[in-house]
């Protein structure tokens, strides 16, 4: 026959019942036998059938359980699936704990298991193995090397837009000073036409100048040659011009 437990009791039945502890253990724990545990849950059963769930968690002093329960059925069906599909789920997450799996690498897990029929993937799977071979590394240095480099990745891209932003600004200075230096070949070329301008106005020049000194040339040598003949005759040049502007009167 099953005995009359407290109101707390019972509470603390239900607790390890929602907990999903089997009756036979329950009863263990409460040092009572098992009928006393499946009256007490039936009753709850039949309570929740006349007022509903909450109101009997209530009563019950379970409400958190019922409640969570709840949530979590609403959560279930919300996302499209019934308490099978759940369970389903606990046992594959319990399978992956198992082997060791990370709940963060389980969809990673599940696209690896997609593409083993690939035959993509054991291609992959002998090119890694002739790499461990051939170069006497294991799977897991080449994941701590690669591991290695893309962390350094965001560094070596920093370091590459400062080589860049420097190359700019080489670039930026190469550019003025080839502007500067076209301005100055400007400048060059204009001197030069100058130069040359001076250049032909200074050989016009000496050639004039040339041709004035060789008419004074030519009349000097008249001059010397005048002189030679007064000589000559005795008479020199003061009494010449006596004689021209004598016979000019």
């Amino acid at each position: 026959m099953a005995s009359k437990f407290s109101p707390q009791k019972v509470t603390k039945i239900l607790r390890y019942y929602f907990a999903g502890v089997p009756q036979r253990e329950i009863a263990k724990r409460i040092a009572a036998d098992q009928s006393t545990v499946s009256l007490y849950t039936s009753r709850f059963k039949e309570r929740v059938a006349e007022v509903g769930l909450l109101t009997a968690g209530k009563e019950f002093g379970v409400f958190d359980e019922v409640d969570t329960l709840r949530s979590l059925s609403i959560e279930l069906e919300k996302a499209g699936l019934i308490v099978g599909d759940a369970k389903q789920g606990l046992n594959i997450q319990k399978n992956f704990l198992n082997l060791g799996v990370d709940s963060k690498e389980h969809l990673t897990l599940i696209k690896v298991c997609q593409k083993v029929n690939n035959p993509t993937f054991v291609n992959a799977a002998l090119k890694l193995a002739r790499i461990e071979d051939e170069h006497n590394i294991s799977y897991e240095q080449i994941m701590s090397e690669f591991e290695t480099v893309t962390s350094r990745l965001p560094i070596t891209e920093k370091e590459l837009m400062k080589t860049r932003a420097n190359l700019d600004s080489i670039n930026s200075l190469v550019n003025r000073k080839n502007q500067e230096l076209k301005n100055l070949e400007n400048r060059i070329k204009k001197l030069q036409e100058v130069h040359r301008a001076e250049e032909i106005k200074l050989e016009r020049e000496l050639v004039n100048k040339r041709k004035q000194m060789k008419v004074k040339h030519k009349e000097v040598e008249e001059v010397a040659n005048l002189k030679t003949m007064l000589d000559g005759i005795g008479l020199n040049v003061p009494t010449l011009i006596h004689l021209v502007k004598e016979f000019k009167r």
